[in-house]
C-alpha cells in the first residue's frame, strides 16, 4: 500500500496583522490537518509576533515579493504537496481534504480553486465581487489545464497546490 502524501502549507505574508490570525485558525481547524505550515514573512507590523503564537514555522525574509516568499517556502518544505494560500485569506474547513483528493491521481501536477471575496467593506472587495472583470476566479466546474490551453487559465496562487516532485 502506498504511503499517504504529506502536505506543507506555505503562506507569504507582508503586514497581515489584521488577517493572519483568522487564516492560521482556519488552518488549525482543518478536517484533514496539514503536516507542516510555513509562514514566510517580510512584515514591518505585528504579523511575526502573532504568527509566533501558533505551531507553525516562521521564516523572516527581506521584502522581495510574494513569489520569492513562495520559493523560500518551497525550499524549506518537507511535504510531497506544497499548498499556497495568502496571508489575507481564510481556508474552508475542508481545503486540505480537497487538495489531497486532487492528488490521488499520480498524473496531477497542480490543483487550484476559487478565491471568494469575503470583505465587501473595501473598494477592492466590492470590485472583486461585482466587476465584469473579476480580480480572482470562481470555478464552477473541474477544469483541466493542458498544453493547448495553459495560457488561458491558471490557478491563482492564493489557492493553489503543487506536487513537490514537479518543482
Amino acid at each position: 500500500m502506498e504511503k499517504p502524501k504529506t502536505i506543507t502549507v506555505v503562506i507569504p505574508t507582508k503586514n497581515n496583522q489584521d488577517t493572519i490570525s483568522e487564516l492560521l485558525n482556519s488552518l488549525m481547524n482543518q478536517s484533514v490537518k496539514p503536516d507542516e505550515i510555513i509562514v514566510v514573512d517580510s512584515s514591518t507590523d505585528r504579523t511575526p509576533s502573532i504568527v509566533l503564537g501558533f505551531p507553525v514555522k516562521l521564516i523572516r525574509t527581506p521584502a522581495n515579493g510574494a513569489n520569492s516568499a513562495r520559493n523560500t517556502g518551497i525550499k524549506n518544505s518537507a511535504g510531497d504537496i506544497v499548498a499556497f494560500i495568502d496571508g489575507d485569506c481564510k481556508a474552508d474547513k475542508d481545503w486540505i481534504k480537497y487538495i489531497t483528493q486532487g492528488f490521488d491521481n499520480e498524473n496531477i501536477a497542480c490543483a487550484g480553486g476559487s478565491v471568494k471575496t469575503l470583505n465587501l467593506d473595501t473598494f477592492f472587495g466590492l470590485y472583486g465581487k461585482l466587476s465584469w472583470i473579476p480580480l480572482m476566479p470562481e470555478y464552477k466546474n473541474n477544469y483541466t489545464i493542458n498544453d493547448t490551453n495553459f495560457l488561458k487559465r491558471k490557478p491563482v496562487s492564493a489557492n493553489m497546490a503543487v506536487a513537490k516532485k514537479n518543482l
